[in-house]
């Protein structure tokens, strides 16, 4: 069988290619629409042969998405298999492997979401700007973008709590106003002078 992804011949006991590392094998959807596996070619061979699988159910190479018949994929297979034995005619193949367990958000990368608000763009910018807003010169024009994106930021925030962000929209609009009066504050003093 040949891998999916760089198209290494895999060993049809294998089930992960050993050039890239990445899973490989056949899904089998039953005429009845349960889908089972990844199997190898060898184990699809051996549940036809138990008639566990029917030659006329579905299969997918994992990662292709491309369904097709087993008896069209695997050529004269189906009329090289003897009958199956009459206690396993029609039990399909065998019970599917539990799903894995949903995987919830960690702590940690909570934490970290609320460290620095990814999700919020807009706060997340706007207290960049707010910081950068203290640069002489570059300031006024900074500060002048800082305060409505910081704005933006926080009615996002609220809006979704789970993207957190409201502590850098504050800091933002906060450091935008004070530079913003302070660049001020010298535009005034140096024309004066």
């Amino acid at each position: 069988m040949q891998c999916p992804n760089c198209s290494a011949t895999v060993a049809d006991n294998m089930l992960q290619c050993p050039k890239c590392s990445a899973l490989v094998g056949l899904l089998v959807r039953s005429s009845g629409g349960e889908q089972y596996g990844p199997y190898t070619l060898e184990s699809v061979r051996q549940y036809i042969a138990d008639g566990r699988i029917q030659p006329d159910d579905c299969q997918a190479c994992i990662g292709t998405g491309a369904w097709a018949s087993l008896r069209d994929t695997l050529g004269p297979l189906g009329a090289d298999i003897p009958a199956p034995p009459p206690g396993l005619a029609g039990a399909g193949p065998p019970a599917p492997s539990p799903p894995p367990a949903p995987t919830a958000t960690t702590p940690q990368g909570e934490w970290w979401a609320k460290q620095v608000p990814y999700r919020n763009a807009a706060a997340l910018s706007a207290y960049y700007v707010g910081v950068f807003s203290f640069v002489p010169c570059l300031g006024l024009p900074l500060a002048v973008v800082a305060i409505p994106l910081g704005i933006v930021g926080l009615k996002r925030a609220r809006a979704h709590p789970q993207v957190y962000g409201s502590h850098h929209a504050w800091t933002a609009i906060v450091l935008g106003a004070l530079s913003l009066l302070g660049h001020a504050a010298a535009i005034v003093y140096f024309s004066l002078q």
